[in-house]
């Protein structure tokens, strides 16, 4: 990995997390992170690579099918 990819999004879902994808920008992350939970109907975070430290959660938008 890119040491200038600094956010990893992962999906929390029934088997557990799973890493989707990892990002350089926190806004970039966040916006990836409601954008794949509204979409996959699941949820979603970003951890800060540096320290494993979670940043974000992305819930599934109420209203949205």
């Amino acid at each position: 990995m890119s040491l200038d990819l600094l956010f990893d999004l992962f999906q929390d879902g029934e088997n557990g997390r799973l890493w989707r994808r990892s990002f350089a920008d926190l806004d970039e992350a966040k916006r990836n992170a409601q954008r794949f939970a509204d979409e996959e109907r699941q949820e979603f975070f970003v951890r800060r690579f540096e320290d494993c430290s979670e940043i974000a959660r992305a819930f599934p938008s109420r209203g949205k099918p």
